[in-house]
């Protein structure tokens, strides 16, 4: 019955998270054309060689990625999905990395080499330090890219502020992070942890407000609240 669950909210949710993150990255590249820190950011996009999904279940914001940068001509070459659940997530994770797999395999790798894909645990309500994150602390000290962030902050809210000071802290400088949740409420509690994003003008929103700046501190979109940021 719990395997019949997990692959109903498969079915459900995996094309729509997918397609979420080629939509709101695209927003991004329409920024790129205006402005000259969202074009740097877009520009490192387009190198992005290593993706981490926390939060991310069986795979559906890196389906998401490997579209967007297959169109881009240049695929990542790892990709790793670490969840709280990632033992129950298991078999829908082997069913989706078998057809990327094969996917990558009939198009000669999307202009990259072979791809790695993998699944494991993580817990952002506790510390990055904690046994629990080993993933990310690895993903981290490989030289991870891109991190992804989908629905987990609010699943989580009032539980991951300690995670993520040291996380921010931790990741490399040049990388991208991608948050998406059902409104802006937990993006705003994020962003008053770190003030000199506003200061150094490191992050965008590519969500529906991307075009109209005075919606931007509303709690309030049409679809999804979608933020990008960038350390550098």
């Amino acid at each position: 019955r719990e395997a019949q669950a997990l692959w109903g909210y498969a079915k459900h949710k995996f094309v729509r998270r997918a397609a979420l993150v080629v939509d709101s990255f695209r927003r991004l590249e329409i920024l790129a054309a205006s402005d000259f820190n969202a074009a740097d950011a877009w520009e490192v996009l387009g190198r992005v060689g290593r993706v981490t999904s926390i939060g991310g279940g069986p795979g559906n914001d890196l389906l998401g990625v490997w579209l967007l940068m297959r169109r881009l001509g240049a695929v990542p070459e790892r990709m790793v999905s670490l969840d709280f659940a990632a033992s129950h997530w298991r078999e829908v994770f082997d069913a989706f990395e078998e057809s990327l797999r094969e996917e990558t395999a009939q198009d000669g790798g999307g202009g990259g080499g072979p791809l790695s894909l993998s699944l494991d645990h993580c817990d952002i309500s506790q510390s990055l330090s904690a046994q629990q994150n080993d993933a990310v602390r690895t993903e981290i000290e490989s030289g991870c890219d891109l991190f992804l962030f989908s629905y987990v902050l609010t699943e989580t809210r009032g539980q991951w502020t300690e995670f993520f000071l040291e996380f921010w802290e931790a990741a490399n400088d040049g990388t991208l992070f991608y948050f998406a949740e059902p409104t802006p409420w937990q993006h705003h509690i994020l962003l008053s942890l770190f003030p000199e994003w506003q200061r150094n003008l490191d992050y965008f929103w590519i969500d529906d407000s991307a075009m109209t700046p005075e919606e931007q501190p509303l709690m309030k979109r049409q679809g999804p609240a979608v933020l990008v940021v960038w350390k550098h």
